[in-house]
């Protein structure tokens, strides 16, 4: 009987092991679960959003410009020491208005200048992509806010220091913007992609900066 238990106690470190090593091998190059293998907890409603374009040629036009943006960031590799994450706020998935927040951080020990802007939500659009893995549309916020300034000010700019995590809260309905037109049920994703072009030449990275954070799953439609 002792021989028995012992050796089905051994039959089960073996499975846990093999389980363990297969759920390893599911994470991704960064070792994160991919959005496929996780439970969804944000939800986006399949009708259309309430209004309309005033002028729907215009409107048509500014959704697919806003697909294209997420094509082109979705192929770009990552490149450079900070790094873009991305989560849900506590408590506001059940609360019915999910809220994520974007994360920047430098992980290096010498400081990061970011230059076109002055806050780092600027630099980062969030790409939703549907049940098909295609770009559904993305958002940024540097598109829609007004940038003025005078001519003698300094070009905008932020730094980023060693260690240092810029946090910034968005609405989910907010990052998955998608102009007027219905979703597919089905499950999407959705990230955030920080890019910047300018500032890094000192640290050779005259091609900017890019760092993309997991895609989070998001169910579209009836549970």
């Amino acid at each position: 009987m002792r021989e028995r238990l012992g050796t089905a106690a051994v039959g089960l470190i073996v499975v846990a092991s093999l389980t363990g090593g297969l759920c390893a091998a599911e994470r991704d190059r960064r070792g994160r679960v991919p959005a496929s293998q996780r439970a969804a907890e944000l939800r986006l409603p399949a009708k259309a959003p309430d209004g309309r374009w005033h002028n729907p040629v215009e409107g048509i036009r500014w959704e697919e410009g806003r697909r294209k943006v997420g094509v082109e960031l979705s192929a770009l590799p990552e490149r450079g020491p900070l790094r873009c994450r991305l989560r849900v706020l506590p408590g506001t998935a059940a609360a019915g208005k999910p809220v994520l927040e974007v994360r920047v951080s430098n992980p290096t020990s010498s400081p990061v200048t970011v230059e076109g802007h002055t806050d780092a939500i600027d630099d980062v659009t969030f790409i939703l992509r549907g049940p098909d893995d295609k770009v559904v549309s993305s958002f940024c916020y540097a598109l829609v806010r007004s940038d003025i300034r005078a001519e003698e000010e300094p070009p905008p700019h932020y730094v980023v220091r060693p260690g240092e995590v810029l946090t910034a809260p968005i609405h989910l309905s907010v990052a998955a913007d998608h102009g007027y037109r219905p979703l597919r049920p089905g499950r999407y994703t959705i990230e955030a992609v920080f890019q910047c072009a300018g500032g890094q030449a000192r640290l050779g990275h005259e091609q900017g900066l890019v760092s993309r954070s997991e895609r989070l799953p998001v169910l579209v439609g009836p549970r």
